[in-house]
């Protein structure tokens, strides 16, 4: 925690304020199982939050936390595996200042465990999404295994083989002739998504009115 959210944390007037929030939770809670219910749903949408945070971040304390409050969600959804193995990992990484201190260290201190495209604060990558655009992508895209080469034992050989000195000399043919198609913007920011989101937006304020 820095200093600053030390500060504002021990501040009395937002401590009074936060146990008058909570009072008042609780005392919606024992009148209304509707009010319970959706004060539930928004504690679950918070621990996302916070989750995503973490990894934008590269914070690995709050990373542990938010993993640690997902397990009752995963049991709750029926999730065993990911109850199970969310157990095990949080085990594992709460020994690691023990079993692995070096490691320890570059996740704490450099934020290691997320993976950075861009040299920027609000870039972190959890590593199964950057599998997902980064592989994934090759793999389907043109040039990739689906597109006629096939899925035999040899092409996947020879593809995973030369794949990093294929990327390589297309980032520095792209560089040299002024046509990178790399963007700092995710698919997700991009006009087209943004509209229809603000339609979907429209939408669901025009049936809540």
């Amino acid at each position: 925690m820095c200093d600053l959210c030390a500060v504002c944390y021990n501040d009395p007037a937002l401590q009074h304020l936060e146990s008058t929030l909570q009072q008042s939770i609780h005392n919606l809670s024992r009148k209304s199982r509707t009010a319970k219910l959706w004060f539930k749903y928004i504690r679950y949408v918070n621990v996302l939050k916070l989750f995503i945070t973490a990894e934008k971040k590269g914070n690995w304390q709050l990373h542990l936390k938010c993993v640690y409050d997902m397990l009752n969600i995963f049991a709750a959804t029926g999730h065993n595996n990911y109850a199970k193995g969310g157990r095990l990992y949080l085990q594992l990484m709460i020994a690691l200042p023990d079993s692995h201190p070096w490691l320890y260290e570059m996740f704490v201190r450099h934020g290691y465990h997320v993976i950075r495209r861009f040299d920027r604060y609000w870039a972190g990558l959890s590593s199964d999404l950057v599998i997902d655009q980064t592989l994934m992508k090759s793999v389907k895209s043109r040039g990739g295994l689906t597109r006629g080469r096939g899925m035999h034992d040899c092409v996947r050989s020879v593809w995973v083989s030369t794949m990093h000195e294929c990327a390589n000399m297309h980032l520095a043919m792209s560089s040299m002739t002024g046509t990178c198609s790399g963007s700092e913007g995710h698919v997700e920011v991009r006009a087209a998504r943004g509209h229809k989101d603000c339609k979907d937006l429209q939408k669901i304020v025009d049936y809540l009115q």
